[in-house]
């Protein structure tokens, strides 16, 4: 398996308003994940992109990703 990915933060835009864009602009997508300091955007190279949007958060037990609606 390969993918690609990057992880994006832009200090002029907030995080929740980059996901959004990146969910609505981006035409192929694995995931996009809103983790606490930044956005994660990934592609499934062999074109298996699942176009998941989801939220990380910090818990106790680890970080739990919830759907992002």
């Amino acid at each position: 398996m390969q993918g690609e990915a990057a992880d994006i933060h832009i200090p002029t835009v907030p995080d929740a308003t980059l996901a959004r864009w990146c969910a609505r602009n981006l035409p192929v997508y694995d995931q996009i994940i809103l983790e606490p300091s930044w956005v994660h955007v990934s592609l499934d190279a062999q074109g298996r992109n699942r176009r998941q949007t989801l939220r990380a958060t910090q818990t106790a037990r680890g970080m739990v990703y919830s759907p992002i609606t």
